[in-house]
């Protein structure tokens, strides 16, 4: 096993992984040589050097991903890109992973492949969600509805012009609602929540408020 971890020291081109780390030069090297040197290489021996390696190829994935991913969906695909990387992480370091070998061989179409599967299953969730079922009496469908943190685009709009009448955590929440981030992420992204330091339930309760402030705005009930 330490002739394995030693050779894995070694890239292609003779040098050392930790030399080629010191000189920042990583970029000059494939993926796929990476991903297999990863692989090879033992907790106890070049633990550090593989944390850095690893690092690279994380940075790597997101800068390739990011431009690739479908920003319709939930928090602009974020979840989905960060779902694919980690896999990628767990896939290269866990002894057996089905996907190592496949990040060895085609690094980049791999990626692609393990996002695709991902946007998915995000889409396949929100058709779970989104789609109502029938009564089971009338065998009618209910009228469709939005989560009670989602505003309607007339709602976000008409709020939007009137922020001087809401208190300064209300705009910063409706910014960033407005920005692509919902109260809470079933895929452990980048939240309003998360983002505010504060309970899913308080940020669903904000949404509730300039709701309310849009009613009265229009002089509806709320």
């Amino acid at each position: 096993m330490l002739a394995q971890e030693q050779s894995a020291q070694v890239t292609p081109s003779g040098q050392t992984w930790q030399e080629l780390v010191d000189a920042r030069k990583l970029d000059i090297c494939a993926p796929e040589d990476i991903a297999a040197a990863i692989r090879r290489m033992g907790d106890s021996h070049g633990g550090q050097l593989r944390g850095k390696l690893l690092d690279h190829l994380r940075e790597l994935a997101e800068s390739y991903l990011i431009p690739r991913v479908d920003k319709n969906l939930p928090d602009q695909g974020r979840g989905a890109v960060k779902a694919t990387v980690d896999g990628m992480v767990d896939a290269l370091l866990l002894e057996g992973a089905a996907d190592g070998v496949g990040y060895e061989t085609n690094y980049l179409k791999r990626l692609r492949q393990r996002l695709v599967d991902q946007i998915r299953r995000v889409r396949s969730e929100q058709r779970r969600f989104e789609e109502p079922a029938p009564d089971p009496e009338s065998g009618e469908f209910p009228e469709p509805s939005h989560p009670i943190e989602e505003l309607t685009p007339e709602e976000a709009a008409i709020a939007a012009g009137i922020l001087a009448s809401l208190s300064e955590r209300h705009r910063k929440a409706l910014s960033l609602y407005r920005a692509g981030y919902r109260c809470s992420d079933a895929q452990g992204g980048e939240t309003i929540a998360s983002m505010m330091s504060v309970s899913v339930r308080t940020a669903e309760q904000w949404m509730r408020d300039i709701r309310k402030a849009v009613a009265k705005h229009l002089d509806l009930k709320p």
